[in-house]
């Protein structure tokens, strides 16, 4: 049997990730974009430690600051270029996940069509998450970068790769409460 050459490959793989990026481009999918853009008005107001809830989301008290950072980075970019400032945010960050599952892949198989039916996979499997702006996108990204400074090369990373993924873990702290995963997943890879 022949193989297929590599540039069919390219092309499917490009009209994956294509077909992705238009349905994330589209108008903004979210039930609770408003929940952090809201929140993260007042985070840039206040500070992480709201006294308490400007929405009356949470009768007991304050909002929990789980995805502070994600609020105010979605507030920012609103408040200074609009909703389509937020689009293209949303637009980068999977461009982000989707490139850098491709790349992880394609590092690990040297193949083409491996790549692209993976990358594939992971376009279906989490195209639900993907399509809504949230805090999880970072928790992705996240993930997908640890993966890459401390597992991928499989030797003992280097300081400079420790110095990265701490720098990482920070950043996620404030980002989104799925931080916890990033302890955990690294001591199970270790």
């Amino acid at each position: 049997a022949q193989k297929a050459p590599s540039w069919i490959a390219a092309g499917a793989g490009l009209a994956l990730a294509s077909a992705l990026l238009l349905a994330v481009g589209q108008p903004i999918l979210s039930d609770d974009l408003w929940l952090h853009l809201s929140l993260g008005q007042a985070y840039l107001a206040n500070g992480p430690w709201l006294k308490g809830d400007p929405l009356l989301a949470n009768p007991l008290g304050p909002p929990l600051p789980a995805a502070w950072g994600t609020d105010v980075v979605f507030a920012f970019v609103q408040q200074t270029g609009g909703f389509q400032a937020l689009r293209l945010l949303h637009l980068l960050l999977v461009g982000a996940l989707v490139g850098l599952v491709g790349s992880i892949v394609h590092r690990a198989s040297r193949s083409p069509w491996v790549t692209v039916l993976a990358t594939g996979a992971f376009i279906t499997l989490a195209g639900y998450r993907l399509v809504q702006i949230r805090p999880h996108l970072f928790s992705m990204l996240a993930l997908l970068i640890l993966y890459r400074l401390l597992f991928e090369h499989r030797k003992a990373p280097s300081p400079k790769q420790i110095a990265g993924a701490v720098l990482v873990f920070g950043l996620w702290a404030n980002l989104h409460a799925s931080f916890v995963l990033g302890p955990i997943l690294t001591a199970a890879g270790v």
